[in-house]
């Protein structure tokens, strides 16, 4: 059974997971850093983890926020995780056709709504941080606390409490790179109401880390849960956005002026989204029986051939920020990556807007001058018109007759 048959917004044109391709993201340097504050939650504060038949959910306390790098201020609810099962990757993104171990899901919801049931269905509602998983050669000592759990878990419908501790430590260790797009629930009910983050640093977890997420968990029907990811979808004129230089060709590049090719969230009434859905659950709720985005075969998850290329992974050092291009690292490793906020968003509804500042160009500032200079040269000539007419008025005026003047005589009067 199609997710579509019952969720019409699976069907969208913004829907998730998609393929990060390098050579298609546009710089965008005003995505600032992320601000978070209270995700350091205290040891004798419990957080509830469940097994819901589709992946692991740990809730999260509504004081954890996301103050900057987004449209807006965010609370989050809860986390999950995607998988694959051995030797298959499970990462629901993939970039250049590449997918991950694994997928870590920080779901918030914007402060406007009071609850995450009602961000869910507005636009830019939500906001997903998105990290990929892969094996590493040491023990994360932040993942071990959280998987030392699942065994209490390993059924569908169980649940159990977990002691507090720093949740930013189930995050990359640095977050300055990021890759941003507008998209969706990656399951039921699929509302494309979702600011997506993907930071491009991984987070690295031993192999005996990675089994056990892989293989402790299981569905109701006994059966391990594994491969819980969607095939990535199509993009449909959306772009990505990143806070640095993918490639000398990506990153040299600036956000177009058309703000229809921005990405941006559904407006309030789009159709997708209006309607009526069954059952609008959250959407770490589990996928509907045979729905075929999953791969669940032997064979592991089949890729689209399209996807597959070459290309730096995140995490890879080989993707430098400076303006010579990419530049290769010996090791191979620490990327860098992370950071959030589309270019000129509105805070209103967190969709994405072209207001770029207006400047002036090199033609601009030329007829300005020559402007000043007509200007100039047009008054002067007439200060010049309007004295040497005053001059020629008096050269022109009648002399004024000669004065004869007499000499005074004194005539004596002789008595």
């Amino acid at each position: 059974m199609a997710w579509t048959s019952d969720f019409h917004s699976c069907g969208g044109a913004s829907q998730s997971p998609i393929n990060i391709q390098l050579s298609e993201t546009i710089f965008d340097p005003s995505l600032r850093p992320f601000l978070l504050s209270g995700f350091d939650v205290p040891e004798d504060e419990k957080l509830k983890l469940k097994n819901n038949g589709h992946t692991v959910v740990l809730d999260l306390p509504d004081n954890l926020l996301i103050h900057n790098g987004l449209p807006q201020e965010y609370r989050a609810a809860q986390l999950h995780f995607h998988w694959g099962s051995r030797g298959a990757p499970g990462s629901e993104h993939s970039v250049d056709g590449k997918r991950y171990s694994g997928e870590i899901h920080v779901v918030h919801y914007s402060t406007e709504y009071s609850t995450i049931q009602e961000a869910m269905t507005q636009p830019g509602g939500l906001a997903v941080l998105g990290a990929f998983l892969e094996a590493g050669s040491e023990e994360n000592p932040t993942y071990e606390h959280f998987l030392t759990y699942l065994p209490q878990v390993s059924n569908e419908g169980q649940d159990t409490e977990v002691p507090g501790f720093n949740i930013s430590g189930l995050l990359p260790g640095r977050m300055e790179r990021y890759y941003r797009y507008n998209g969706s629930l990656t399951t039921p009910p699929c509302f494309q109401s979702v600011n997506w983050t993907i930071f491009n640093d991984t987070i690295k977890l031993s192999e005996r880390q990675i089994s056990m997420l892989e293989d402790t968990l299981h569905r109701d029907d006994e059966e391990i849960l594994q491969l819980n990811f969607r095939n990535a979808q199509h993009m449909h004129g959306r772009i990505i956005l990143a806070n640095f230089r993918t490639s000398p060709v990506s990153g040299r590049r600036d956000p177009p002026a058309d703000p229809g090719f921005l990405p941006v969230s559904p407006v309030p009434g789009d159709s997708s989204d209006k309607t009526p859905e069954k059952d609008p659950k959250l959407h770490y709720e589990s996928p509907a029986p045979g729905d075929s985005s999953i791969e669940t075969s032997d064979e592991g998850p089949k890729e689209d051939p399209e996807l597959h290329h070459e290309s730096p992974a995140p995490g890879d050092s080989s993707i430098e920020t400076s303006d010579e291009g990419p530049k290769e690292d010996a090791d191979g490793e620490g990327g860098t990556g992370v950071v959030s906020q589309p270019k000129n968003i509105s805070p209103d509804n967190g969709v994405i807007e072209n207001q770029r500042a207006p400047t002036l160009g090199t033609g601009d500032m030329l007829a300005i001058i020559f402007g000043v200079l007509f200007a100039f040269t047009a008054l002067s000539f007439l200060i010049y018109v309007r004295k040497h007419r005053n001059r020629s008025r008096r050269l022109n005026t009648e002399n004024k007759p000669n004065v004869i003047y007499k000499a005074a005589t004194t005539e004596e009067n002789i008595a």
